[in-house]
């Protein structure tokens, strides 16, 4: 009895110490017992290096997501091949999926987190913000510092330094204080700006070095309107970025931080590593609540006309009741969810300011109508001079970014040219739709079942490049080369067609009248932007700067002098996730077919539909929405007659500068300082304004600034290419120490990615950057 008492002793005590070791079980038993919702960046690393591999799985969805980039992502053929006008290196990413791909069946892959970081960070590296996949395993947990930092200028005119968020307040006050603040002069021994830059390009998706660079800090105005609040990628990143964080000042004093990995998730059954997968990366829970909603969306097509009441053109007196946003002036009128605002600053009697963080409003109408009535106020009040802030405008309904340039400029056709790369599915799909819909017309496809009439699969949606229908696919489809690549013909929104724009109407078209007058002349507009302008934002923006001819004038970006874009986030025309695309070719492939084509295109893309059905799965969710998205067409500049995308045309804004203390804590500053630059005796940053890139109506401008300063963060457009090694340890098993997991397997660690060494190339006098090549980078990626 003795020994069967010891026996059960000794297991009870290997099991609880098997429970404590597991660092899985360990994040669990933290994150329960504290009310904080993080724990030591290390111990969720930790965690996720014992996260078994799903080889079968991860197999399925390397192939759907290779298959959906390689038919529908419209950039692969520029991102191998780019042109001078881009500013980082070239990838090819389908090679790079496939080379995954053949690791993992070769048996290089150990580790679930290794291949899942490996798929984000190579589709990661077309920067480009309609195109991300972010696996599961890569949102649990969010890699936090404790310190927000600000780039800041003495008078936005001088090279900015970086400061902590604590000092801001300090930084802004007219009155002098017998506190100092110091800039920050390195983090973890390094210089400053050589860290901040090679995170910028790690966690940044924009396609613009400043844009990322931007989006290291807190992001004005989005924090104060609160359409998403952000710390900046420095404080909250998706990569694990190093177990702590010394900041050293110039006054010699250092702050010692230790990194955290936040979770919002529940931990409760996590024991350790396979409890995690089975948890977190099996897709979304089921329910078995037979009162849940289970109905399917309907097929059924209407191209019944909205019936909108649109409000007058008449000046409206100010909202005496109105959200409050904190930092900026009171507004003469405001959306209910403060989507688009307009002011009458005191400073300037002759100055109007729209402020449009985003074009995704809760009400469209409401959103138009303040449009409408805000520019009939501004007339009746003789203002004559409009500023635009686009600062952090990411996009949204790309038919409110149509409205507003027509509200604008009443007497112009908005141009917005785009085109889809001319892949065999696309060819395939487009023509089973088109000849499904090719007896149906706007008389009798009401209540018609069958795919959605609007999908761009459907030719006779969209017009000509002349706004003329197109008479069959094939003359769609093309195929037209450019750049060692396929493309379809160009092609433009048919606004006048209820079926396109339904359930919003563009002001102009279909019942809806055009504005009396034009308000403001072209030379009295200006666009304020910060590089965050991506989507229907670029797709506004670029009518604004090549049809109408306005200004732009941009702010922060790295600590340089000369140009900046004013665009520097995506400028794709048209985003579809993964599940869409589903849906477009499910219904193209299934509902439109004959039976003797289904068997047929089974057998030829069946593999991809079930591949693409693992990758949603695997995907992570946002308010239910899995992160895995395609740029789908590019948009295409009017007169460029190579039709290369605008997301590799490099334009500069017309006049540059850097924030001030105050103009981060009170947009009025911004303004102010907007309206002496492009109207007053203001100037811009040194070699900022009269680049060719940024006079409109020129003609096609392909190349970057030849100033250096202002050049590539990478010396020149060196190329990533084929990867030839990716994040999997077995490449360099000595670059990083071994990581234990349980039952005894010893793993290494992940070493430098071939993606991750995109350093190299010249470096501009006084520009402080770092390379990302070489042992630097194993040091910096060891972590990993």
């Amino acid at each position: 009895m003795k020994t069967l008492a010891l026996a059960a002793l000794f297991l009870t005590l290997a099991s609880a110490k098997n429970a404590t070791s597991e660092p899985c079980a360990r994040v669990s038993t933290q994150l329960a017992s504290s009310d904080e919702s993080s724990v030591d960046a290390s111990l969720a690393l930790e965690c996720l290096r014992t996260v078994p591999l799903d080889a079968a799985g991860d197999a399925l969805q390397v192939e759907g997501i290779m298959g959906i980039l390689a038919n529908f992502q419209s950039t692969l053929p520029y991102l191998k091949d780019p042109p001078p006008g881009y500013l980082y290196p070239s990838v090819d990413i389908v090679a790079g999926l496939a080379e995954i791909s053949a690791h993992l069946a070769e048996g290089k892959y150990n580790r679930e987190y290794d291949i899942q970081n490996d798929i984000y960070k190579l589709i990661k590296s077309a920067f480009d913000g309609h195109t991300y996949y972010i696996p599961d395993i890569n949102a649990i947990f969010a890699w936090t510092r404790g310190i927000a930092l600000y780039s800041i200028s003495s008078d936005g005119l001088a090279l900015p330094q970086i400061y902590a968020d604590s000092d801001l307040p300090s930084l802004s006050a007219t009155n002098k204080t017998d506190y100092t603040p110091s800039p920050i002069v390195s983090i973890n021994g390094r210089d400053v700006e050589t860290v901040l830059n090679e995170i910028a390009t790690t966690e940044g998706m924009a396609q613009d070095p400043d844009a990322n660079y931007n989006g290291l800090f807190p992001q004005i105005p989005m924090n104060y309107i609160s359409t998403g609040a952000s710390s900046g990628i420095f404080a909250q990143g998706r990569l694990y970025q190093e177990s702590h964080t010394s900041v050293t000042f110039g006054n010699g004093t250092t702050k010692n931080l230790t990194n955290r990995a936040a979770s919002a998730l529940d931990f409760t059954d996590i024991v350790d590593g396979p409890s995690f997968f089975e948890t977190f990366c099996t897709g979304p829970p089921t329910t078995s609540d037979s009162s849940a909603n289970t109905t399917s969306p309907s097929n059924t097509t209407s191209s019944a006309v909205p019936t909108f009441t649109q409000v007058g053109f008449t000046a409206v007196p100010t909202q005496t009741v109105s959200p409050s946003i904190q930092n900026f002036p009171d507004p003469w009128s405001i959306a209910s969810d403060a989507s688009i605002s307009g002011y009458f600053p005191d400073e300037h009697s002759d100055l109007a300011v729209l402020m449009i963080p985003n074009f995704e409003p809760a009400n469209p109408v409401e959103y138009q109508d303040l449009v409408r009535q805000f520019l009939a106020t501004a007339l009746a009040m003789k203002k004559t001079k409009l500023a635009i802030d686009l600062r952090t405008n990411g996009g949204g309904d790309v038919f409110l970014g149509y409205d507003l340039f027509k509200q604008l400029f009443p007497k112009v056709d908005p141009y917005g040219a785009t085109n889809f790369i001319a892949s065999p599915l696309i060819d395939t799909a487009g023509e089973i739709v088109t000849t499904f819909y090719s007896n149906v017309t706007t008389a009798t496809i009401n209540n018609y079942t069958g795919p959605d009439y609007g999908t761009p699969l459907n030719v006779r949606m969209d017009l000509t490049a002349h706004l003329q229908q197109y008479d069959s696919w094939s003359d769609f489809f093309g195929p037209h080369e450019r750049n060692g690549g396929n493309f379809t013909s160009l092609t433009r929104y048919n606004l006048s067609d209820a079926a396109e724009t339904s359930p919003f109407l563009v002001s102009g078209y279909q019942n809806l009248s055009n504005n009396p007058t034009q308000v403001f002349q072209s030379e009295n507009i200006v666009l304020i932007q910060d590089g965050g302008c991506g989507s229907t934002c670029t797709i506004f923006s670029e009518m604004m700067k090549q049809q109408a001819h306005v200004k732009q004038i941009a702010f922060g970006g790295r600590k340089q002098y000369g140009p900046m874009q004013g665009v520097g986030s995506v400028k794709g025309a048209n985003i579809f996730s993964f599940d869409t695309i589903q849906d477009f070719v499910g219904e193209a492939l299934g509902t439109d077919a004959t039976p003797e084509q289904q068997i047929t295109l089974q057998a030829q893309w069946g593999g991809l539909l079930n591949g693409s059905t693992q990758a949603v799965l695997r995907a992570a969710l946002v308010s239910g929405s899995p992160q895995a998205n395609v740029n789908a067409r590019n948009n295409i500049r009017d007169g460029d007659d190579s039709e290369t995308p605008l997301q590799f045309v490099y334009e500069a804004s017309d006049c540059r500068l850097f924030y001030t203390a105050q103009q981060i804590l009170e947009q009025k500053y911004v303004w102010d300082a907007t309206y002496n630059a492009m109207w007053g005796n203001g100037t811009c940053v040194h070699g900022s304004t009269g680049h060719r890139s940024s006079q409109p109506g020129t003609g096609y401008i392909l190349s970057a600034p030849d100033n250096t300063d202002a050049g590539n963060f990478f010396g020149s457009n060196s190329s990533i290419g084929n990867p030839s090694h990716l994040g999997c340890a077995y490449d360099n098993p000595t670059a990083c120490a071994a990581a234990s997991v349980p039952g005894g397997t010893s793993l290494p660690a992940p070493t430098a990615s071939a993606l991750e060494q995109i350093g190299g190339g010249s470096r501009p006098t006084g520009f402080a950057i770092g390379t990302l090549a070489g042992a630097a980078l194993v040091g910096l990626l060891c972590e990993l």
